[in-house]
C-alpha cells in the first residue's frame, strides 16, 4: 500500500492549491478581459441626457451624468457575485447589459435626426432631441423605471443611471443630502445645506 509522510502530504495539497488557485484567477481574468464592456459614443451620450434628463441640470450636470453612465458601463462586470439578503444562502450575478442594443439606438437616434432634420442628432436642439427620442421610444411602454442593466433602451438606461445618484436625490429634495456619501455624526443634528443654483452640491 502507497504510503506518505504527513509532511510530503500537506506540501502536496499546498502545492496543488497554488496551482488551482493561479488556474482560476488565470480564468477569471480571461473571463473579465472578455466581458469588459466597450464605451458608447460620448458626444450622444452627452446629447440623449440633456434631452432626458431635467433641464435644471443645465448642459454641465447633462455632462456629467453622462460620463458618471459612461464609467458605469467602463466598470460593470457581467457575472461578478453581488451583495444577497440577510439570511439567505441564495447567491446572484449581475446580469450581462445589452450594450450592443445601446449603441445601435444611439446610432438609431442619429439617423432619425438627419432624417428629420438634416443634422446629427447632438447638433439638434434640446426640443428637436426630445422629440426624436419620443419618437424612437414608441412602443416602449415600462410599468416602472427598469434596472440599469435591464433598460430596454439607452435612453430609460440613462435615466435609471441617473435616478439612482445622489444628484437627483438632492435635486429631488432641494438640499444637499448626499445619500452615497458618509455623513459624519456630529452633522446630523444639523440641515441638510440647500443646493447652489443649477442643483449643484
Amino acid at each position: 500500500m502507497f504510503r506518505t509522510s504527513r509532511r510530503a502530504f500537506v506540501g502536496w495539497l499546498g502545492a496543488l492549491g497554488a496551482l488551482l488557485g493561479t488556474r482560476r484567477a488565470r480564468s477569471a481574468d480571461v473571463v473579465l478581459r472578455q466581458e469588459q464592456p466597450e464605451s458608447l459614443p460620448a458626444v450622444s451620450l452627452a446629447a440623449l441626457a440633456g434631452a432626458v434628463l431635467p433641464s435644471t441640470l443645465g448642459p454641465d450636470g447633462a455632462g456629467r451624468a453622462a460620463r458618471a453612465f459612461a464609467t458605469w458601463i467602463a466598470e460593470y462586470r457581467t457575472g461578478s457575485e453581488v451583495l444577497h439578503g440577510y439570511g439567505t444562502e441564495q447567491l446572484a450575478f449581475l446580469p450581462a447589459v445589452p450594450l450592443r442594443a445601446w449603441r445601435s439606438q444611439l446610432a438609431a437616434l442619429d439617423r432619425a435626426a438627419r432624417a428629420a432634420h438634416g443634422r446629427p442628432f447632438g447638433a439638434l436642439g434640446t426640443g428637436e432631441r426630445q422629440a426624436v427620442v419620443r419618437r424612437e421610444l414608441d412602443g416602449v411602454r415600462p410599468t416602472t423605471m427598469p434596472s440599469i442593466a435591464s433598460a430596454p433602451h439607452v435612453a430609460l438606461a440613462l435615466l435609471a443611471h441617473f435616478y439612482e445618484s445622489s444628484e437627483a436625490t438632492n435635486l429631488c429634495y432641494g438640499v444637499q443630502l448626499n445619500t452615497r456619501s458618509c455623513r459624519p455624526l456630529v452633522h446630523n443634528s444639523r440641515q441638510p445645506l440647500p443646493l447652489a443654483r443649477g442643483g449643484r452640491t
